[in-house]
Parts: structure tokens; C-alpha cells; sequence
């Protein structure tokens, strides 16, 4: 890996691929040295989604994907994600 974590609050994340759904985009590729790592430079900080208060953590930003992409008819993959034992919350 190269330099430390640097994750984006949740609320920017959702924000871009919300813009990108209704653009017409059908699938959403997460990208990250370790996106099962994501938030923990941030220490999980608290953001806004769509009014309400999320905190920036990987399994938070995969049901915000799963929900926006099943609104829109759209994919969500997940790149670089790495066995931690909180990944097993985002199987289903």
C-alpha cells in the first residue's frame, strides 16, 4: 500500500453516486488501497445522507450503495476488499 488511509465522508461518497445514477451510470465500482478499512482514518465520523446522520464505515456506505443501486436498476462492486471480521455483515 502506499501513504495512509484517506477516506472520503460518507455523505460525498453517496452525493457522487447518486449524480452518477441519475446521470444514467449502471454500476458503481468502489475502489480503495482497502475499502474494508474505509472510515478508519475518520474514526467512523458522522455525515449526512439524504437528512440523515450515517457514520462513514464500510458496512454503512455498502447498504447506502445497495439501497441507491436497487432505486436506479444499478450494480455496486466492491474492489480490494480485504478479510476483516466485519466484512461478513455485507455478504447478503
Amino acid at each position: 500500500m502506499r501513504g495512509d488511509l484517506v477516506s472520503r465522508p460518507i455523505g460525498q461518497v453517496m452525493r457522487e453516486a447518486e449524480n452518477l445514477v441519475k446521470q444514467g451510470v449502471r454500476e458503481i465500482l468502489v475502489i480503495s488501497q482497502d475499502t474494508s478499512a474505509y472510515g478508519v482514518d475518520l474514526r467512523y465520523k458522522l455525515d449526512f445522507v439524504g437528512g440523515r446522520a450515517v457514520r462513514t464505515r464500510m458496512t454503512e456506505l455498502v447498504r447506502e450503495l445497495a439501497q441507491l443501486a436497487q432505486s436506479y436498476d444499478a450494480w455496486v462492486r466492491l474492489h480490494y476488499v480485504y478479510p476483516y471480521p466485519h466484512v461478513d455483515e455485507v455478504i447478503r
